[in-house]
């Protein structure tokens, strides 16, 4: 949960700070947005390594070298001297980061059984959206206190208790020489190769990069349309976002109850529903405070469905938790990445409501095919 928080807050981190940043560099906001893009870009990037890495090493001790190397780069980022300098900290730090939830969730695979599992990845959810929130209000907060370099101090603090906390286990951690990257590029082929061909992987893996493709583009503009549509500023704008996250962590909250209740389907079924509903009313509806409950409620399916991707993510390849993970992140970048990209010509040329329809309605019904899969992989042969 830590190393979520981390991760999660480190990503988010830098968001608040471009004017400072451009201020103390002497650019403009969109020339330093460079600093925000090469985090992400590496973090999308360098999914696909981590996963074999964590199958053949172990996934705390890859996890816990991870911290390391991310805390390192944290410290590089607070020393940077020029712009570039902090630009290629920041590649490092995101490329190390990418190893921390991907290989966390397929550690949890490995240690809880499948009835149990979701409800404990709905509490390292629970970190991952705190970090998420936490890190956007420090990156403000920061500053205007202790400075951009002093916020890189701390993150790196909290990349290094996360190591602190795993040390014993990293050594601990058995190795498992005949899995992952064994034989170079050739044997990371045939280790994704493997994953791919798991019944499991045809369902899941384009089921959550159609999930990232249809709830990013949305997202990504619910702040503009609602500074245009309401005249509101875009900082107030934003804060509609914020309902969106509080959704997340009243799900991690209740759902071990609404799970026992609703079942893996019903989660598929309702998560897709509430997500659509929350985005039409958000269209539909003029005002901030029917924005923030419109987000609250997209927030809440979004987690409803995607905590349920996640559980059956983990269970695609027993044998190689960490690859399949890794290619469920990897699936889920490409997708809110192709997401995003498509939004912006369509919102270019048609405006905000075909792109917030279609994520709705798109959505709806992938959760109600989600469902229909799992009901027929529940009552089919492979059962269990």
């Amino acid at each position: 949960m830590i190393g979520g928080f981390s991760s999660m807050a480190s990503a988010r981190l830098c968001d608040p700070m471009l004017p400072r940043l451009a201020a103390e560099f002497g650019g403009t906001i969109s020339s330093v947005s460079q600093v925000v893009a090469s985090f992400a870009m590496a973090y999308g990037l360098t999914q696909l390594g981590f996963g074999p890495l964590g199958d053949r090493y172990g996934k705390l001790r890859v996890i816990f070298f991870a911290c390391i190397a991310a805390c390192l780069g944290a410290v590089a980022c607070a020393l940077a001297p020029n712009l570039y300098g902090l630009t290629l900290a920041r590649f490092v730090a995101g490329g190390m980061a990418a190893g921390v939830i991907p290989l966390s969730i397929a550690w949890i695979g490995d240690s809880v059984p499948y009835e149990e599992r979701q409800p404990v990845m709905a509490k390292l959810l629970l970190g991952t959206l705190s970090g998420l929130i936490l890190g956007q209000m420090a990156g403000g907060l920061a500053s205007d206190t202790i400075g951009w370099r002093g916020a890189f101090w701390l993150v790196a603090g909290m990349y290094g208790l996360c190591a602190w906390r795993l040390r014993h286990h990293a050594r601990a951690t058995p190795s498992h020489r005949g899995a992952g990257i064994a034989g170079g590029w050739l044997g990371l082929a045939r280790a994704y190769g493997a994953v791919l061909r798991m019944p499991m992987a045809t369902m899941v893996l384009p089921a959550v990069m159609l999930e990232g493709f249809l709830v990013f583009a949305a997202l990504s503009f619910v702040p503009s349309m609602i500074h245009e549509r309401d005249q509101v500023s875009l900082s107030v704008a934003s804060l509609s976002v914020a309902g969106f996250g509080l959704g997340g962590l009243v799900y991690a909250w209740r759902s071990q109850p609404w799970l026992r209740r609703l079942g893996e389907q019903g989660f598929a079924r309702v998560g897709g529903a509430l997500f659509g509903a929350g985005i039409l009313f958000m269209l539909l509806v003029p005002g901030l405070p029917f924005a923030m409950t419109g987000c609250f409620a997209a927030g809440l399916g979004f987690y409803m469905l995607h905590n349920t991707l996640q559980t059956l993510g983990s269970q695609i390849s027993p044998q190689a938790r960490g690859s399949a993970m890794a290619l469920f992140a990897f699936s889920l970048f490409f997708g809110q990445t192709l997401g995003v990209a498509s939004a912006a010509w369509v919102v270019e040329h048609w405006g905000f409501a075909p792109v917030l329809w279609v994520s709705s309605l798109a959505t709806v019904a992938l959760g109600l095919l989600l469902a229909a899969q799992l009901a027929r992989a529940r009552s089919g042969p492979a059962a269990g």
